[in-house]
């Protein structure tokens, strides 16, 4: 039997009510990664960022036509959320 399709205002709702979550999340993991390598003498250029609502529901319903009945477990709302795009060696 074929999912009934979910509530855009209710599914937008769950979304903003998580986003500032992992907003929090990644900044608290880019703030780790950063100091990690800069104990290393490195300084790179690291970006992030939080799943846009589109993309987000987007993956939700490819999810939904993939995944068996029951909950659908979307796993990588920060996954990939991070970028080391270069570095440089710090100044001695």
């Amino acid at each position: 039997m074929a999912r009934a399709t979910p509530d855009l205002s209710k599914t937008r709702a769950i979304y903003d009510k998580n986003r500032n979550a992992y907003r929090t999340a990644l900044r608290g993991f880019h703030g780790r990664v950063r100091a990690l390598l800069a104990k290393e003498g490195l300084r790179p250029v690291i970006t992030y960022r939080v799943k846009g609502f589109e993309s987000y529901l987007a993956k939700l319903a490819r999810l939904r036509k993939s995944q068996a009945r029951g909950l659908i477990l979307m796993r990588d709302v920060l996954e990939r959320a991070i970028r080391v795009m270069r570095w440089r060696p710090a100044a001695r």
